[in-house]
């Protein structure tokens, strides 16, 4: 997966550049990286209907998950990471999640944006790191 991730991400310009993302921008390209890792594990787990998959994924990358996962990792992240999901969950959006709080949703963007702002500045062992620990405790909530 990192390799998937570094090489999607050829085009990036320097880790400076990073901070001139806003944070909303971050949480887009997060979201994706999310989706796409997810997808990933589950196809690989056991070959299954795309209906089953469709079912299994979205367990993981909808905004009550993605937030349970984000508060299960916040004492685990760096200060510069802290600093982005503070931003980030502070961030002024018009979306409203269908079936999560609004705080739900300021954290599960809050995650996306950590996984974005991970990527860009292409640190992909701790991109790898957060991904892998994010799916094993949606894995082993229930």
């Amino acid at each position: 997966m990192e390799n998937l991730i570094e090489n999607i991400l050829v085009n990036i310009k320097t880790e400076n550049d990073v901070k001139t993302y806003s944070m909303l921008s971050l949480a887009f390209l997060g979201d994706a990286i999310f989706s796409l890792f997810v997808r990933n594990k589950i196809v690989s787990e056991k070959n299954l209907r795309v209906k089953e998959l469709h079912s299994k994924t979205t367990k993981f990358v909808k905004a009550k998950s993605q937030s349970f996962i984000m508060l299960n990792i916040l004492d685990k992240l760096a200060e510069d990471e802290l600093q982005v999901v503070k931003s980030s969950r502070n961030a002024k959006t018009n979306n409203i999640a269908k079936n999560a709080s609004v705080m739900e949703y300021k954290y599960a963007t809050a995650f996306e944006s950590l996984l974005g702002y991970l990527s860009l500045q292409k640190n992909y062992e701790r991109l790898n790191l957060i991904l892998n620990l994010s799916y094993d405790i949606i894995y082993n909530k229930d």
